[in-house]
């Protein structure tokens, strides 16, 4: 038998157990680090907490939205156009050492 990995069944289990809080339809890190995400159509400040993670194949991301709402995304690499999956997570791993 191959060798297996949990990751993706504990992504599966901790996307599932996820309330639906928020409908992200952008995501903008500027070179700065400036966080903005558009919510329902209303673009708003964000700033990444504790409890992201960011896998080959999924992000789960924590954020605190600048009316102090919290909120959780979940990412999968057909949630970007082609080819921004990597600097996507290369930009929230960068926000995360931040923290």
């Amino acid at each position: 038998m191959g060798a297996w990995s949990g990751q993706p069944l504990l992504a599966a289990a901790a996307l599932a157990a996820l309330r639906r809080d928020a409908n992200c339809s952008h995501i903008d890190i500027s070179g700065v680090g400036e966080i903005r995400l558009t919510v329902y159509r209303n673009q708003c400040r964000a700033r990444w907490l504790d409890g992201c993670t960011v896998w080959p194949g999924a992000m789960l991301l924590h954020a605190e939205l600048e009316d102090g709402r919290r909120v959780w995304l979940a990412l999968l690499p057909d949630c970007v156009a082609a080819g921004d999956w990597r600097r996507l997570q290369a930009a929230v791993r960068a926000q995360l050492q931040k923290i």
